[in-house]
Order: structure tokens, then sequence, then C-alpha cells
């Protein structure tokens, strides 16, 4: 029998957590309804998360959603059919972006130029959010993020939710296929499961978070097939290689900036976990980066596999909670990596190991840059 991972530790915000570490127990529990994505409202004081107001996702005097609001009302604009028709302009933006990286010449830095833009120009898309608005939507996404910086995350917090507030009343006005009209019509056809305050705030909390672990899953993914270039070949030759290296990647934890926390539950009746009990009321904390190299589930697991025979990894959950809009992020690694390593050729790191620095500010780890060069036409 294999003990379960689960020790006492503390939040980003320093407030007391059960850590879970395994992949055994993070899948059970991900899938517990007894665990939440919100504290109980009549516990005074509940640990908490972190520090910045955007990733408590709802005010205080809220009454939590039932778990299943957020997939019902957001599911049409993350389906298949949408996903599909979503491709060929996603492989708009990367060639924009990589053209962008070509036109100014090596050296460029992956996650500025390519990660960060990419997830933000995708999901302002969905949202029909408009270009014209994309610099300042993206500037206080970020700020929503600073887990470091309180007072940053406040006031853009403030600046997206009054932006959100203004495009759901456009959007009122004038619907069109997006998913702030879908959120719309959600609310329209189901009246009094939500508020137009909560509407706005989760459509803050989707953008802001678009912005959060697909740059980071980009920049590891260019780090990692950059330094096992074995890989590369069987991207464009081995059918079904390109999901292969995706789904490593997602699994692969940063080898040098992994994420700073994990997924937060909160216990809403008294959990018995082998020997140890988790109180109602408690905070769990799911180091999916731990339960995605657990000996246990896979062989390996520090070793960069594509080709692994089994990798069921928990990097978008598990269960109800599985994240809404993995097939997005799946897209958007596929049409990169099949466009970078032809468009900027023998792309290789700009900079010694030793010389990246990770981001310790974001929840998704990753690097602050990602400097990388590569064999231009000037060159040739």
């Amino acid at each position: 029998m294999v003990t379960p991972l689960l020790v006492r530790g503390a939040s980003p915000a320093g407030d007391p957590a059960w850590i879970v570490r395994d992949h055994r127990t993070c899948r059970s529990l991900l899938n517990d309804d007894r665990l939440r994505r919100y504290p109980c409202s009549d516990i005074e004081n509940p640990s908490s998360f972190t520090t910045s107001v955007s990733l408590q996702f709802r005010p205080g005097d809220s009454n939590p959603w039932p778990d299943d609001l957020v997939r019902r009302m957001l599911g049409a604009s993350f389906s298949p059919p949408r996903m599909k028709a979503l491709e060929p302009a996603i492989e708009v933006i990367v060639l924009e972006l990589i053209g962008d990286m070509r036109r100014a010449g090596p050296p460029a830095d992956i996650r500025g130029a390519l990660a960060e833009p990419l997830a933000a120009l995708t999901i302002s898309r969905i949202m029909g959010i408009p270009r014209q608005d994309h610099e300042r939507v993206m500037r206080w996404s970020d700020g929503c993020l600073d887990i470091a910086n309180p007072e940053r995350a406040a006031e853009a917090d403030r600046q997206l939710m009054t932006y959100m507030e203004d495009l759901l009343d456009e959007k009122l006005r004038n619907p069109a296929e997006d998913l702030i009209s879908d959120m719309i019509g959600f609310v329209r056809d189901n009246p009094g499961e939500t508020t137009r305050v909560d509407t706005i705030r989760l459509a803050a909390g989707l953008r802001f978070a678009s912005q959060l672990n697909t740059p980071a899953a980009i920049d590891r993914g260019i780090y990692l097939l950059l330094t096992h270039p074995e890989h590369l070949t069987d991207i464009g030759t081995r059918p079904g290689a390109i999901r292969q290296v995706i789904e490593e990647v997602l699994r692969h934890p940063h080898p040098l900036a992994p994420r700073v926390a994990g997924v937060p539950r909160y216990a809403h009746e008294d959990i018995a976990v082998g020997e140890i009990d988790i109180a109602r009321g408690d905070l769990v904390i799911f180091d999916l980066d731990a339960a995605n190299r657990d000996e246990d589930a896979f062989d390996q697991p520090l070793e960069f596999r594509p080709a692994r025979q089994s990798n069921q990894h928990l990097s978008f959950g598990y269960g109800a909670h599985y994240c809404i809009a993995a097939s997005l992020a799946r897209l958007e690694l596929k049409v990169v990596f099949e466009r970078i390593f032809d468009l900027l050729p023998n792309l290789r790191l700009a900079a010694g190991i030793d010389e990246l620095v990770g981001q310790t500010n974001r929840l998704s780890g990753g690097m602050v840059q990602l400097p990388v060069t590569w064999d231009s036409e000037q060159e040739n």
C-alpha cells in the first residue's frame, strides 16, 4: 500500500494548508466533491491561497457557485467544433508573431515575443475583445497575476473588471459568436443562477488566467525540445509524435522554473486520507508538479520521454474540475511546435542555463525570459 504523501505546509499567502504530492491521492481528491473551489461561507478567516484579490476569483462575500456552473456557462465556447474552427486563426497569430521575430532578427525572447502574446491574443479573440484593446488588457491581466505585489494586482483587477463590465454592456447591445455573448445568453436562459457581478468576475478571471499556464507551457516546451533535440525530427516525420510531445511537455515540470504553487481546494466536510484527517474548512493544495513526477505513476519521471507508454498527467486537473480550456492550450502548443522549428532554422538557446531566471511572482512558474537565436537569412 502506498502511503499518501499529504503533508502540512503553507500556501503562497503563508497560511496553513495541506499539500498533496502523490499522483494517486491527487487524482482521488481532485475528483472528490467534498473539496470545492471556494471556502465554506460560515467559517471565519479561512486560509488564503494568495494575497492577490484577482486569484480569489470571486468577491469574498459572494455565495459559492455550483461546481458545474462554469462548465455549463462556458462549455459551448470551448467545444470541439469551436476549437477546430479556431485553429486557422491561431496559425495566423503564430505566423505573425514568428514573422515579427524573423524581421527583427536574432536573438529574441520566446516568452515576450511569442508565448505571452499568443495566449493573450487567442483568448481575446475567443472572448470578443477588440484588437485595439489588446495591449492594455494584456497589461492589466499581467498585473492581476502578480502574487508578489498585492497593490499592483488589486489596481489591475479594478481596471480589468471595469473594462469587462463595459464589454458586457457592448455585447448586450451587439451580440456575436464569442464567449462574452455566450455568457450573456446563459445568464438570460438561466435566471437566478448567477449575477451580473459574478459574470463580470468570471470573464475577468478567464481573461487573466489564460496568460498564466499556457505561456509557461510554451516556454517550457521550447526549452525541453532545445535541450533534447533528438525529439525534433519526430515532430515532422512520425505520425502521432506531436501529440506525444505535447502531453510530455504538459507533464514534465520545468527543470529550472517549476510552479510556485499548485491547485487550491477547500474541504466542505471532514475527509480522512489514510491516517490523516482533513478538517472541514481546511485549505488543500495539489502539488501537480510532484504528482506528475511520481515514480509510482510514471516510469523514469524525471526524463523527458515523449514516447512513454503511459502519460496520465494531472496538469489540467482530473474529474469534475478538469480544465475547461485544456483543448485550447493543446491547440496553441500544437501550432507553435509545428511551425517554429521550420521557420526559425537551427533554433537554439542564446543564453547559458545558469543565466536563465525563473518567474517567482507567477503561480505557473516558467521563465522571465527565454532568449533564443537561429540562422537568419542575413547570416546565410
